[in-house]
């Protein structure tokens, strides 16, 4: 082997690992985990573990094939690792830009978070379409290498949402709730005109009055932010349940919050706090929801009782809803946003 060669095997495999290394710095970062909480046995972690270990073992064994010269390809592989190795900073440093200039919202989502995951899937995706290329040339010629290993990355993308898709189906996230001194916490959702809550969220606040009618949470916390002129999600929900009759010294409210990760983000940063004044913490939300939340619970090592609310959706719906869920749980698996 030549020695440029080598040098070149050792840049792309820095650039594998470091790409690594960056993905699990921002997911930690962004959430406030330590390091030291690390597991490799978590779903997200376990993805990408096995991304990098596929794209550095792909290095390595084609590099002993002699008649497969992967160093025709090595600025296309340079230029891929630049893309994946840059994406995770670039995020970090918008997520934590006091001033954003486009701070409106784009198919209910904030504009910033929208442009967040799309750096952060083409840096991933970048280094998945290298594990396509790298194994693509050992087991192929390079004619048409690159189209094919477009078709492998995709592949294995799809193959990444079943198996996220598959882990939104868990049926087992309602627990029975005994009466104590418990917490239950709203998960916030969409707030219609005239600040009223959607048909969906209306549910969710419904399932809380409930539980706290019967004695089964003491208090309610409620969370959500709101999109531009309107009332937050937390206060629309604390309209609804001052009107029901709950007492609202009962009530508490939380309105900073715009998505189910950040929400259990500020559960987790309070789990120290007041919510140790609590025998258990309640989460509420749909059923089709709390396979998400159990598994972000997961990762925040959180003990929490989840119960789903009574809403019913038709099977369009209920598909468009969980197909949603899990390209937002695959998210988190692996960017922890």
């Amino acid at each position: 082997m030549k020695k440029k060669e080598k040098y070149w095997i050792l840049i792309f495999i820095t650039a594998g690992l470091a790409d690594l290394l960056m993905c699990i710095l921002l997911k930690y970062n962004l959430n406030n985990v330590k390091l030291s909480e690390f597991d490799p046995l978590n779903a997200g972690n376990l993805l990408l573990l096995t991304i990098t270990i596929l794209f550095v073992s792909g290095i390595i064994v084609s590099t002993f094939l002699r008649d497969k010269n992967i160093f025709e390809l090595k600025y296309t592989i340079l230029t891929f690792c630049i893309v994946a190795v840059l994406s995770c900073p670039v995020a970090y440093v918008i997520e934590n830009t006091a001033y954003f200039p486009f701070d409106g919202y784009l198919l209910g989502y904030p504009f910033k978070k929208l442009l967040l995951g799309v750096i952060l899937i083409t840096g991933k995706f970048s280094i998945i379409y290298l594990v396509g290329l790298l194994w693509n040339s050992i087991f192929n010629d390079l004619k048409l290498i690159r189209l094919r290993s477009s078709l492998y990355a995709v592949i294995i993308l799809m193959a990444m949402m079943v198996f996220s898709f598959l882990r939104t189906l868990n049926n087992d996230v309602s627990a029975e709730i005994k009466s104590d001194n418990n917490l239950g916490i709203v998960f916030g959702a969409a707030v219609w005109s005239n600040n009223k809550p959607s048909p969906l969220f209306q549910a969710r606040i419904l399932k809380s009055y409930e539980l706290y009618r019967d004695s089964l949470i003491s208090d309610i916390q409620l969370t959500g932010a709101n999109a531009p002129g309107e009332l937050s999600e937390a206060e629309a929900a604390f309209s609804e349940l001052v009107n029901m009759g709950v007492d609202r010294n009962h009530l508490k409210i939380e309105k900073e919050t715009s998505n189910t990760s950040e929400q259990m983000r500020f559960i987790f940063n309070n789990k120290n706090g007041y919510l140790n004044d609590y025998k258990n913490i309640i989460l509420i939300s749909d059923a089709f929801h709390l396979p998400r939340i159990v598994e972000i619970c997961r990762f925040f090592k959180i003990n929490a009782v989840t119960t789903a609310s009574d809403y019913n959706l038709s099977w369009e719906k209920l598909l468009y809803y969980q197909v949603r869920e899990s390209i937002a749980l695959l998210l988190f698996w692996l960017f922890g946003i």
